[in-house]
């Protein structure tokens, strides 16, 4: 999560993860929100249930 996220991003985490990963943008003014954390939530149920 990060407020900022471009191209140099997706190619880091390609080069660097082998296992799934979520790049997940967060406003800068409003901070997380509910909506952040639901996002995460279903990312990490759909990692586990993929296990």
């Amino acid at each position: 999560m990060d407020d900022e996220i471009g191209a140099s991003d997706h190619e880091w985490v390609a080069a660097h993860r082998r296992g799934p990963a979520l790049l997940h943008r967060v406003d800068p003014q409003r901070g997380l929100l509910e909506r952040d954390f639901v996002v995460l939530g279903d990312w990490l149920r759909d990692v586990g249930a993929a296990d």
